[in-house]
């Protein structure tokens, strides 16, 4: 879950909710583990882009303002290999002029077959969302961050993976790109990447895309 947006003065808005442990977050720039930290401003006259969460990658800082705090990328946790399922972790609420939530971390998703098989020839897509779009009438603005990627784990003694596509990609920072001064537009961080585990005996791979990459960063300006 992403942490909720703020157009209060003197305060932060709230860290994505942490997709190692579901802690949800509390008004702070720092990450929540996994969560991204909020955007916080100190005057009306600044906006704040909110850290977007992290998993298998970290994520991304929230575009900074000269009077406002950075929203941190949320952090790493859990391991390549690791078999317990997680989720992906929400981005930090932006803090403007707009009530900008941060955006969901993918969910996760584990098939145990144990000594049988496991057959993929379509799509499994468990990204995080996209931080939210500050609107263009808004003057001093801080955009959501991206949720993470999430968690696909297969297990079984085969597994035939053909013409198959696995996605659990971070969402992209939200975009301020509206009215105000270039420092006034601050974007969100992107969520970080997922994780993709396979445990098997045997593996029949054959033209399949792996895609884990983070988010890109809101745009600023």
């Amino acid at each position: 879950i992403g942490g909720a947006g703020s157009i209060a003065n003197n305060a932060f808005a709230t860290q994505g909710t942490d997709g190692n442990s579901s802690t949800a977050g509390s008004a702070s720039g720092a990450p929540n583990t996994g969560g991204g930290g909020a955007g916080g401003r100190t005057a009306n006259s600044v906006g704040q882009g909110g850290g977007g969460g992290g998993f298998g990658g970290v994520g991304g800082q929230g575009g900074n303002n000269t009077g406002s705090v950075a929203g941190k990328g949320g952090l790493t946790y859990d391991s390549t290999s690791g078999t317990e399922l997680k989720i992906g972790s929400g981005g930090g609420g932006g803090a403007g002029d707009d009530l900008l939530n941060g955006s969901a971390g993918g969910g996760g998703i584990k098939i145990n077959a144990s000594s049988g098989w496991i057959m993929i020839a379509g799509v499994i897509n468990i990204s995080g969302e996209s931080g939210p779009n500050a609107t263009t009438g808004s003057l001093d603005m801080g955009s959501g961050g991206g949720g993470s990627g999430g968690h696909i784990i297969l297990i079984a003694r085969n597994i035939t993976i053909s013409s198959a596509t696995l996605i659990a990609s971070g969402g992209m920072g939200g975009n301020a790109t509206g009215a105000g001064t270039n420092n006034d537009r601050c974007g969100g961080g992107g969520g970080g990447g997922g994780r993709i585990v396979l445990v098997y005996g045997n593996l029949t791979n054959s033209s399949t895309t792996v895609t884990l990459a983070g988010g890109a960063a809101g745009r600023s300006a």
